[in-house]
């Protein structure tokens, strides 16, 4: 979401409610996209005050959809400062990248998470984008911190698979880049934590249920309307024949 209005440069409130709305479309199952995630990268979270981060979150959380809130900050203070204003506003959790461009040590990010969850007292997604913090959250560092009470997942925008069959079964994992969703589905991601879900939430919700009910004529059909029909095949006639070699050897 940006952070004003164009016309009136005043704080684009209305939207946030409306977002909230179109998310609570139905899917194929007949359930809703039942989170919203606020003031992420995209919607220019970082950019905002604290004062405008607080109407956001409020009109988010009054709506009644869960809320989680991108509380990412330039340092460990930053940062808490941002959860516990989360907190304190009645949010459902918190996504938190480590701080960017300082380039924290592997050691460093597992302080900088055990920190923030010592200090506060509500659910934490990590989010791994080594593109905007320039460090990647290092699988066994991802799972000694899932040891945590309350970091309950990690969101993970790579391109590399290894990350997912690593952690799968230790942690919740959620897909974070958009043409990477089938991949990480099919080899057993938790959800999604997307841009383009914002815009087409529905179609997001009904990849998702297919692939859960193992439907993959309409997981096929699904996912190519959104993006180009050859890579989505290629994706789903791999990921048939890795069941099938598994059955013979399981056989």
């Amino acid at each position: 979401l940006s952070r004003l209005r164009r016309s009136k440069k005043r704080r684009d409130r209305v939207a946030v409610s409306q977002m909230a709305e179109k998310e609570e479309n139905p899917g194929i199952s007949g359930t809703t996209v039942q989170i919203l995630v606020v003031l992420g990268s995209t919607g220019q979270g970082m950019l905002l005050s604290g004062s405008e981060r607080e109407i956001v979150i409020r009109e988010s959380v009054n709506s009644g959809i869960r809320t989680i809130v991108g509380c990412s900050g330039f340092s460990t203070n930053h940062t808490l400062e941002f959860v516990l204003q989360a907190q304190e506003l009645k949010a459902d959790g918190v996504l938190i990248l480590p701080p960017p461009y300082c380039k924290p040590s592997r050691a460093g990010i597992v302080s900088f998470f055990e920190h923030i969850h010592n200090q506060s007292n509500i659910p934490i997604i990590m989010y791994n984008n080594p593109a905007r913090s320039s460090v990647e959250i290092h699988v066994d560092d991802v799972v000694e911190l899932s040891y945590l009470k309350r970091i309950v997942g990690i969101k993970d925008s790579t391109t590399d698979l290894f990350r997912i069959l690593s952690l799968k079964n230790k942690i919740n994992v959620f897909a974070g880049d958009d043409i990477n969703v089938p991949n990480y589905l099919i080899n057993g991601a938790a959800g999604m934590i997307t841009v383009a879900s914002n815009i087409v939430p529905q179609l997001y919700r009904d990849l998702f249920d297919s692939y859960k009910v193992k439907d993959f004529a309409n997981f096929l059909k699904t996912r190519t309307q959104g993006r180009g029909n050859e890579k989505w095949q290629e994706i789903l006639i791999n990921y048939l024949i890795h069941l099938f070699i598994q059955q013979i050897y399981i056989a």
